[in-house]
Order: structure tokens, then sequence, then C-alpha cells
């Protein structure tokens, strides 16, 4: 039968134990190699000198390793005869060295006797787990000669525990003689295990070395004939013979293995007292040399244990991956737990635990310690090992433990008198390919900055809905929780993101949204777990959501409170200017000024028969003289608004810094194929109206190059301070409407999250890594890349963009731009997870088919882990050559919502100033905008317009407006008012740059929204070209 070695049936089984713990096992965490034993170590239980790390399958015994068999040892040697030494369990193999390095010589003896001063040149390989050392003479060796195998005398041949190999003071391990003429038929030199071993492993590997090369042709499942309690065993592979590399990769035919192994590579164990009888050449179908010469018909036979290696392991404690203080701290009530199947215990038998890690000394080193449990009472399938049991502490005040914070490995063998088990390996990630070792990790974390907090570590401010903390840590976090009195985040703790550096995007507080300001400040206290939940001091703190408008009632002549706040930091800014004037239409006269408090906070009157027009001016403030951007919002629509302003772009320009990178990988199919598919990179630090993805160009260092492929991408400007997250789609991107295919688009994809605030006119130098393509065997069906909806982007009634002249990226089919988006809780914009194509089927018509990485679907890890929110975008854009962009992104629930055409993309029309007229003049520092009323009432997305004017100095001005009914008729005027009069800066006179922006989206609230949300929730969307006049 076929075991499968997976965490949950580990859990099952040591439940049975949970309840009588003590009635399971007693503990002895000494040493019991013998005196002398424990050397190089830290406390009882250690062993030799530098140790390691050991493989499933591998052997351990309680003594010093010996050599068990040298072979060939007589004489009469066949010229080309392997060389080979039993070891009585697994040798480290960095102490046998290899090649000129061999911890080994091979030396010829003379007729007088004397050695040769000069050892024969030879290759050797290690088989058998360990155990088997075959060394290869690089050439035939000489008849009638002599040859002796020595350890030389400067090595330390070691076991996996670093205990030394026992030799004579002369190191000689052996001696035979070579033939005076090579015999003629071939002989079975040795076999691991040996011919009538006992208690051997469950799931042998077979190794049968002969004396000279064997014909491979002769080598068929009629020769090699391998029965397990008289049955074939299922499944019987063919046995290979050995791949060498000298430097080549080459086939020795004088070695061969055989094991059983399912489709999975999980060794079949055939269970107790099995017996295993391999017959070698019949008579019927002999195996024979390259002339023919047949050997003599051969049988080897051996019989497994009654026990074997434990089945599986896992850790019981949280985490299930790492041992933090808490599992180290007795009655924290979750001290250090390790769960074990057993295959054949019974009572007496000792549970033995290898642990090796790095030293606490200087240098340091690895080294191995010994622990056990003897299991004294029923149930015996399984066992559970406790912290007491592991003894890792060293000290407690401090914490301390006996090995240095790192990989942990735990290795598992049953013991029965002097019969022991081989290993097994704790794994820790049973996804990722080899063993994965615990972490070990002693010291908490800390929190050293909150972002956009104004420099302190107790508040916390952020312009995105809920309350979705950021910040960072002395190391990656894997958990940050909040607490508030209107929430938390305790059910889902793990962060969303955390980089190297320690940055972090903790989860959000889901029953936050748009926070009434009743509630503000709002008292929390968070912490921050590492991988292992060492947690750090709790910190108490205050949150603040800025950036609002609302929620809150407005009328005509309401007061107003209005917060300003830094951009960057979000921090208040005293001493704004705000003002009020009234839109009238004609003379727009002031209604109140004032000047922001230390908090950021004004009050002011509004006009009480017209609309508001609400103005700020921050020129000269505090004193570093800083200088900011002016904003006005017209038609205010709330008693309540926050506003953000950005710092002036002046010299040095702020705001805007650059990304590039390159994606690489060391993976063989990755590395094959990616060179040869398409890369689309996004960043979603970007200007959103900018191309959602980057084509990476040609790869610097081609497959084949003897390095990792890399290909490089960038360099594109980012905005600062700003957290982000990038993509990168690998796939093949000409495909045709008739053969698209989703697995053949996306064959790629990672995401890499978050990505750090860059400074202003900083640089970050990106590294996306490509560890597996979609593509490759043993890929989850659940990750494959996913089809969005069918649908159509029509564009025959959008309006303002130059529909015959538009900008086609040749990488991608037609000239839409097309991808897939999601949202990130408290991240600023959006995240590319999908491509699209767009066929021309004339018209202005365009028929599109995209697909998305089915990481991201409903039910990929982004969306059950909560890193993205699992309703899509499916955004597609046309821009002109001149600069014009429309579109429209819809959620992928609401493709087909839209009547009489479900199904459909329609670009918003683009809005334009109309006044003042290109390459005319102002008339003054106030004048009035005209700009087109583009968002139509049929598509019942309501949205805004915010028209951007920037002057010679890099200082822009924001107009914002609300969109109104189409009976307000085709144009909207925006007047830009005289703000000197009373103190203000207006722009400086001179060329203006004008540039005008529509956001629109179904449910939008004009009274209760924040201005974070027009780059996460629009659905139509336009930006106009610039254009000049003059302000004079």
């Amino acid at each position: 039968m076929s075991f499968s070695p997976r965490v949950p049936a580990v859990v099952a089984a040591v439940l049975a134990c949970t309840a009588g713990l003590a009635g399971c096992g007693t503990d002895d965490p000494s040493c019991f190699f013998g005196p002398g034993s424990c050397q190089g170590g830290s406390g009882p239980g250690a062993l030799g000198e530098a140790a390691t790390l050991p493989t499933d399958g591998a052997w351990i015994l309680d003594g010093d390793p010996v050599v068990e068999q040298f072979r060939p040892n007589s004489n009469g040697a066949h010229a080309n005869t392997p060389i080979t030494l039993r070891f009585s369990e697994s040798m480290s193999a960095s102490s046998l060295g290899q090649s000129l390095a061999s911890a080994f010589d091979l030396i010829e003896v003379g007729a007088n006797g004397i050695p040769s001063p000069f050892p024969v040149l030879f290759t050797q390989s290690l088989q058998s787990d360990g155990r088997l050392l075959v060394l290869l003479p690089a050439q035939p060796l000489k008849p009638s000669t002599t040859y002796q195998i020595r350890a030389k005398a400067d090595a330390k041949i070691k076991d996996l525990t670093g205990q030394l190999l026992v030799t004579s003071s002369d190191k000689l391990l052996g001696t035979f003689t070579v033939a005076a003429t090579n015999p003629t038929e071939p002989r079975v030199l040795t076999t691991f295990p040996a011919d009538d071993a006992i208690n051997t492993s469950w799931s042998p590997e077979l190794v049968v070395v002969f004396d000279q090369p064997i014909d491979a042709a002769s080598v068929t499942s009629q020769s090699w004939i391998m029965q397990i309690d008289g049955a074939d065993p299922v499944p019987d592979p063919d046995p290979t013979p050995l791949t060498t590399l000298s430097p080549l990769p080459t086939t020795d035919t004088r070695i061969w293995t055989w094991k059983s192994e399912d489709s999975d590579g999980i060794a079949t164990p055939y269970g107790p007292s099995a017996e295993f009888e391999l017959e070698l050449s019949p008579a019927a179908h002999p195996i024979t040399n390259a002339n023919g010469d047949e050997l003599a018909t051969t049988f080897i036979d051996f019989e497994s244990a009654s026990f074997d290696a434990p089945q599986a392991a896992s850790l019981l404690s949280t985490p299930t991956d790492a041992i933090g203080i808490p599992n180290l701290t007795l009655g924290s009530g979750n001290e250090l737990a390790l769960g074990a199947q057993l295959a054949g215990a019974q009572s007496g038998d000792v549970v033995t635990l290898f642990l090796f890690g790095t030293s606490t000394a200087t240098p340091p080193k690895l080294f191995a310690l010994l622990r056990q449990k003897v299991l004294s009472s029923a149930p015996f399938d399984s066992v559970i090992v406790e912290a007491q049991n592991f003894d890792l502490v060293a000290g407690t005040n401090p914490l301390t433990a006996k090995f240095a914070d790192g990989e942990l490995a735990v290795a598992l063998r049953l013991r029965r008198g002097s019969v022991v088990s081989p290993l097994h390996v704790l794994d820790v990630d049973l996804d990722a390919a080899g063993a994965q070792h615990a972490l070990l990790d002693t010291v908490a974390p800390t929190l050293s900055e909150v972002f956009t907090s104004a420099g302190a570590t107790t508040s916390f401010r952020s312009e995105q809905r809920g309350l979705s903390f950021a910040g960072r840590a002395s190391e990656p976090p894997a958990r940050v929780t909040v607490v508030t009195p209107l929430g938390d985040n305790l059910a889902a703790p793990e962060v969303l993101g955390a980089a190297a550096d320690g940055t972090f995007l903790a989860s959000p507080i889901a029953a936050l949204d748009l926070i009434d300001p009743a509630d503000l400040p709002l008292d929390y206290v968070v912490t921050v777990y590492d991988h292992a939940l060492n947690a750090s001091a709790p910190l108490n703190g205050q949150y603040r959501q800025v950036g609002v408008v609302g929620p809150a009632h407005y009328l005509l002549g309401d007061p107003l409170e209005v917060e300003v706040v830094d951009a960057v930091t979000l921090a208040p800014i005293e001493g704004a200017l705000v003002l009020t004037h009234a839109d009238d239409g004609a003379t727009w006269p002031l209604v109140d000024n004032q000047l922001t408090g230390p908090d950021g906070i004004a009050t002011i009157g509004s006009d009480s028969v017209f609309e508001t027009i609400l103005t700020v001016d921050a020129p000269d403030i505090g004193s570093a003289h800083v200088q900011y951007d002016l904003f006005s919002f017209h038609g205010v629509t709330s008693s309540r608004i926050s506003i953000a302003l950005t710092r002036a772009a002046l010299d040095p320009p702020t705001g805007v810094g650059t990304a590039a990178g390159t994606i690489t990988t060391t993976g063989t199919i990755a590395a094959l194929t990616l060179s040869l598919l398409g890369r689309r990179v996004s960043d979603s630090r970007r200007d959103p109206f900018e191309p959602r993805t980057l084509a990476s160009p040609s790869c610097t260092s081609l497959p084949f190059g003897g390095g990792p492929l890399t290909c490089p991408f960038g360099p594109y400007e980012v905005r600062a301070h700003r957290l982000g997250a990038s993509t990168l789609i690998a796939g093949a991107f000409a495909q045709t409407l008739t053969t698209f295919n989703p697995g053949t688009l996306i064959q790629g994809f990672e995401l890499d999250l978050p990505l750090e605030r860059v400074a202003d006119e900083g640089v970050d130098a990106l590294t996306i890594d490509v560890p597996q393509m979609l593509i490759e065997p043993g890929v989850p069906a659940i990750d494959l890349p996913v089809q969005a909806p069918n649908l159509n982007l029509f564009a025959f009634f959008t309006q303002g963009i130059d529909l015959a002249n538009l900008v086609d990226d040749a990488a991608l089919d037609g000239a839409p731009l097309v991808t897939v988006e999601g949202l990130v809780p408290g991240l600023p914009s959006s995240v590319v997870v999908g491509l699209g194509l767009a066929y021309d089927q004339g018209s202005l018509l365009w028929s599109v088919r995209s697909a998305y990485a089915g990481k991201a679907s409903a039910v990929g890890e982004l969306v059950t882990d909560g890193v993205l929110d699992p309703d899509l975008f499916l955004r597609g854009e046309i821009r002109d050559v001149d600069g014009n962009v429309a579109g429209q992104r819809r959620r992928i629930s609401n493709i087909g919502q839209f009547q009489p055409f479900p199904n459909y993309l329609f670009p918003a029309s683009v809005a334009h100033v109309l006044a003042p007229a290109t390459g005319g003049t102002t008339g003054g520092a106030a004048f009035t905008l005209t700009i087109d009323n583009s968002i139509e009432d049929i598509q019942a997305e309501p949205g805004l317009y915010r028209v951007t004017l920037l002057d010679a100095t890099g200082r822009r001005w924001s107009h914002v407006r609300a969109d109104p009914p189409d009976a307000a008729g085709g144009t909207l005027d925006l007047r830009v008012v005289d703000i000197a009069a009373d103190g203000g800066q207006p722009l400086a006179d001179g060329p203006i740059e004008a540039v005008v922006e529509s956001l629109g989206w179904p449910g939008f609230d004009a009274s209760a929204f924040l201005w974070s949300d027009l780059e996460r929730e629009y659905d139509l969307f336009s930006r106009s070209a610039g254009v000049s006049f003059t302000q004079d």
C-alpha cells in the first residue's frame, strides 16, 4: 500500500495522545551516544563537529561511523572495477570531497611493496542515502597490481551529525589486487542493501554495482526481476544506470539503481518484515557485458525491519513553520509541540530527534543536538514531542536558545534497542520543492515607522477608505493586528504584503469604511508579529481619516468645516488660506476667508443664494516656506471637506520618482520560455491615465548563457511617497479571435506587494523573480488563467478624440489597450492582474478577449487571502496621437447590466477646455474656464470633472466640480476667482497649460466620498491633451 505523508494525517493521528500526553512516552533529552560523544555542541545531547543537514531516508546510528564493507577486497579484480565503501550510516557528502579534492587516495603499490607517491585519479559518487561511496578510476587499473584505499591524513570524514569516521592509525581502509587477465564473466561487486541484510527501510532504493561495464540493452524487466513477498512490486520501474558528471553527463553501466515510487515521486513503503528478492541474469535472459559474456544467475535477498521511519511530522503549535518566543515559553498556551505518525512502533521504542542548527559561538557553525522520547503506553501509531523534549531554551531572562536564530532542521528516527530506522525530516511546507526547515526566531519585532503619521509612531492618517494600517517594522511582519472601538482585523490579521525592508500593508478592518467624523480621532492598538509570531510591544495611537468630502448634510449658507493636510505626510497644514466665493456667474464676490489652525481646520461661511466656490491657498507655510498647489471645489456638496494639498513641483521637482528593474529566473522552463514571450510590467504608482502596462525589451542574456535569465524593464516615472504593487504578465500576445486561449495569453504571472514609497527624484530598483511558469507541470489548476467575459468595445459615440489617428501598441492586438484590474485594500490606485486583446471589426468596433491570473479569481489565493477585492474590473481605453485618452472600466459583475447594450464598453467622451481659447489670453489672473459637459445622463454614472492648470514655475491649480445633469447644458463654466485681493497667491502670469479629466462610476455620491476614490472606483474616464493659453 501507499502512504501519503501529509500534515492533516499527522494532526488526526496525534489527537489520541493529546489528552493523556504523559502516558505517550517518557522524556530523556540527554546524550546517550556514550562518553566523549557530546562534543562541539551546546549542552546535553550535543553531537560531533560541524554537522550536515539530513534528507529523508538518511541513517544516523548511535555511535561513530565505520566502514562496514570494502570491495573489491581480494585478488582477481577486474581492471575496470569500481571500488566501494559501505558505511554504517549516512555520511556528509562535503566531508568526502570530490575528484582531486577527495578525502580518499587510491594508491598503487609497487612490486617492492612501496606505495606510489602519485595517487590514481578517480571520480566518486555517493549512493544509497549517503551510505555507499563508489570510486571510479579514470583509467583501467594495471594488471597484477595491488592497490590501497586510504583516507587522507588531514581528512575529516564525518557523518551527518559531525562525528568522525573511525579509521586505523595508518588510514588504510582496504587492499585489492587486479587480476593478471581480466575475468571474462561480469560479477556483482556489491549491493545496497547487502545480500541477506535485515532491518532495511520499508521503501529501499536498491543499488547494484558490477565489476565491469554491462550492456545496457541486456538489463530488462526479464533479466532484473524484483519480487516482494513473492509478488511483483507496484509500481515496478525499470532499473537505471548511474549518470555521472565528468564534466559532461555520462552513463556508467557498472552501477544500477531501482526504486519503487508513485506518480508524485513518493517512495512506496512495503511494510514490516517484507522479503525482497532480486534475481539477476536468469538463464533465459542473461545480463551480459559488451562482449556477450554472461553474468551468472545471482540472487540478492534482504528483509525490511518490523518498524520504519516516522511517516509524517508537523508542528502542532502555531505557527506550523517556525518556532518563536511563545513556543519556547512555558505557560504561554502555545508551547512548541510536534506530532509524528509512527510506523510499526511498540512500547519501549525510542523516538529520537536530531536537531540541526547554527551555533551561537564565534565563528558560528552548523551542529546537531540529540533528543529522545521513550514510548511507554498506547497508542503507538503517533507521538507528540513537546517543548521539554526539544529542550531548546538556554536562558529565560532574557529568553535565549541553544541555537542561533535561523533555520532549524528536525529529523526523526525510531529506535528499538540497537536497531534504528532511517530518518524522516520535518518539512514545514509540503508544496515547496525539497524539505523546508522550520525557522527559529527569538527576537521580537519592533514597529519603527508608521506611514503618513507626520513623523510620529502614535498616530496614523490615511486618505483611503476604512483603516488599512501601513508602516515599517524591524523585519517583514507576518501579521499586524489593529484593534479599535469600532472594530478590528483579528479575524484575518495576516498582512496583505510585506517587503524585505519591513514595509507592510496590514489587512483592513472590514467594519470601517467612510468614518463618521464624530468618531474621529479613533483610538487604536496595533501589534506587529513576525514570521514566528513573536509580538512587538502593543502600540497605542489615534487614527484620522483625511481627504474626505462628507458625510455631512449641506444646505446653502451652512458653515463649512474645511481641513487642509499635506498630501505626502497627511499632516495638518497650519496657516493655509481658505476662501469662499459666490458662484453668481457675474462678479463672484468673496463670502469669507479664514486661516487654518494648528489642526489644519478652518470653519468658513458659504453663500446662502448661489453655489459656493471653495479655494485653498498655501503659498508660504512654516519655517521651510513650503509652497503648495492651489485647489478649488466648485459647487461644494458637503459641509465637511478635507483636502490634501500637493506640494508645488518647483525646483527641485517634487512628487515624482523613477522605477526600473529586471525580470529574472533560475527556473529551467522559465529560463527557456521567458525570453521568447511577450512581457508586460505594471506598477500601480504610475499615473492611472498612462498606459497600464509597459513592455519589457529583449532579454540581456540568452537562456543558454550560463547564468540566470534577466530581462530589463523601465525606466518609467512613478508618483513619489505612495505604496504600490507591481505585476508581471508573460505570454503570447499575438492570437486570433477564433483561436484565443487564456492559457496562451498568460503563461507567467507575478505580483509584488508592497512596493516602497519612492522619495522625490528617488529611484526604485525592482527585481521580479519568476520561479515557475504557469505552463509547467504541477501548477495547481486553481492558479491557471481564467478567461474574462467576452465583450465589445464601441467608440462610435466617443467624442473629443481623434478616432482616425489612434495609438496602436504593436505588441498587442488592436488599438484599444485592455487590462483586468483589481483593488487592494488601503493601496492607492488599482493592480493589473490580466490582459486583453482587441480585434478590429470595423466601424470603430472591437471584439475584446481577455484573461486574468487564476490567483486573482474568486477562489484564487489573492482573493481568499484578502489581498484582492473579488470584483475585478475590465478596462478598455483608446488614446490618440495628440494625447487624448478615453475609456471605460467596468466591474466584471456589472458588465451585463447596461441595457440595451450589455457586454459593451463605451469609452467616455473627452472633455476639453473651450475657453480661454488655445493660444489666447485670460485678461487677468481671474477668468472663466469653459469645458465640455461630456458625462451623459444616459450612462447613469455620476462623477467629477477636474481641470488642472499649470504655470511656468511648476505650480498647479486644480478645479473640481461634480457632473451636473445634461439639462445644465453642453458646457460648464468654472471660475478662476480673484484671490490676490484677499492675500492669496494666484498662478504666475505667463503661459498656462490646461488638462481636463472626467471620472464617473455607478453609485458615486458627491456628498460622501474620498478623493482617493477617484483613482480606485472610476468606471468612465477621460483625459484631454494639454492646451496652452496666456495669463496676462
